[in-house]
């Protein structure tokens, strides 16, 4: 059933979804980065797509959990 999210629960929604496309952003970074194999450089984007994607689903439950309260 769906729920449509206004006030905080909204917000939260809104900015796991805005991560969730930088962590595709991220994603296609890393993939460029492993295609070349010269080392991670600066920036493991790997890891930061991990992060982004584990981040936005935290963000995206919270926004559930406090809309359903």
């Amino acid at each position: 059933m769906f729920f449509p999210l206004t006030g905080t629960g909204g917000k939260l929604d809104a900015v796991g979804s805005l991560i969730i496309i930088l962590g595709l952003i991220a994603s296609q970074l890393a993939l460029r980065q492993d295609k070349k194999q010269a080392g991670y450089g600066p920036v493991n984007w790997r890891l930061v797509t991990i992060i982004l994607l584990v981040l936005a689903i935290t963000l995206t439950l919270v926004a559930r959990i406090v809309a359903f309260f």
